[in-house]
């Protein structure tokens, strides 16, 4: 029995000092969720608190272990040869990706939802955290790229503003290049495209090759907006009665005069997925940046209600503080139903996220 007793005494402080410090890991996680109830992406600032209060919590436990004090520095000492030795052996990957994390977010070049091009991979991106990005890609797929490769290679960010839609293509030298550019500008018009224009990169042995590009204002539409171009360049050059073949080309059939154009026919009405599958593909960068979009627009209408209430407590006329008073009520009125549209969408993404 004195035994047990003295083991107790021995453990109590350091069960204490544990139970505090899980206490405090679990009081932190509450006031997280609910400073930033309605801004799950603040993952950054997480990570960073509970990294800091691990480390304070195992130096606090150490301490309190009933121990001389010499071996007790022995075992701060240890520890912080084991931390610093684990910071040196990943500063080339967990701390470099950290930093570029950090400097990602100071930059500040792009946001949740926007299009993306990096080292081959195309599409939105869907999440920002610590240590990497993640991209959803044209196939629907998640793509996770750690930070360093970000800050390391060359980012090719399409601007909400709009973006140049191109295509190529190669024609014979018979066809006269003033033809060619009116009718490539008639497609880029067709395709919706505004103030588009004509190149001609490069004259071939055999053939010219043409570019034509647009500017695309409706930057989520980029997928079927580039196939859509393909289309109409064809119809264009079809409907002009221009083949769209190789100079060279040769076939063993006797085909006499005919000319290889597809015969026009009409075409069902396509649905809109098949239009515009952006929506089904770019799902959870679509959810993410409306979401981030929500956040801030119920920040911005929180701080002028803030605003306004400190204008009622300077507003001297009755007449004024009616106005005042009506003005905050009908930002309140819009506070509850983006907070549910908001909590829809947060707990949207969670749920994706959720492993099945």
């Amino acid at each position: 029995m004195s035994k047990l007793l003295a083991f107790l005494e021995l453990v109590t402080v350091p069960l204490i000092v544990t139970g505090v410090f899980i206490l405090l890991f679990f009081l932190l996680h509450l006031f997280l969720r609910w400073k930033y109830k309605l801004e799950h992406k603040k993952t950054l600032l997480s990570q960073l608190l509970f990294f800091a209060l691990s480390i304070i919590a195992v130096i606090a436990v150490v301490v309190s272990i009933p121990v001389s004090a010499n071996l007790r520095e022995q075992i701060l000492g240890l520890f912080g040869i084991l931390l610093s030795a684990a910071i040196a052996l990943s500063a080339t990957t967990l701390l470099g990706n950290a930093l570029a994390g950090l400097m990602i977010r100071g930059v500040r070049n792009f946001r949740l939802g926007d299009l993306i091009e990096l080292n081959g991979y195309f599409g939105r991106v869907s999440e920002r955290g610590l240590f990497h990005i993640e991209i959803q890609t044209e196939d629907r797929n998640l793509v996770t790229l750690p930070n360093l490769i970000m800050v390391t290679n060359p980012l090719k960010v399409f601007q909400s503003t709009g973006t140049i839609i191109s295509t190529q293509i190669s024609l014979g030298y018979d066809i006269g290049h003033e033809k060619i550019k009116t009718l490539l500008i008639d497609a880029a018009h067709n395709t919706g495209l505004e103030d588009p224009f004509v190149h001609c990169l490069e004259l071939g042995d055999y053939s010219v090759l043409y570019k034509v590009s647009g500017l695309l204002k409706q930057t989520e539409k980029i997928l079927s907006v580039r196939s859509k171009l393909n289309e109409e360049v064809m119809n264009s050059l079809h409907g002009a009665s221009i083949e769209i073949v190789s100079p060279a080309f040769k076939n063993t059939r006797n085909v006499q005069a005919q000319k290889f154009i597809p015969r026009k026919e009409k075409a069902p009405t396509p649905s809109m997925t098949e239009e515009f599958p952006e929506k089904q593909v770019f799902e959870k960068a679509e959810q993410a940046a409306s979401l981030e979009n929500k956040e801030e627009k119920l920040v911005t209408t929180g701080q002028m209600i803030s605003e306004l209430k400190e204008q009622l407590k300077a507003a001297e006329s009755e007449g004024e503080k009616q106005l005042l008073e009506k003005k905050i009520s009908a930002l309140k009125n819009r506070l509850e139903p983006l907070s549910e549209e908001i909590e829809e969408l947060s707990a949207k993404l969670h749920e994706d996220d959720a492993p099945q």
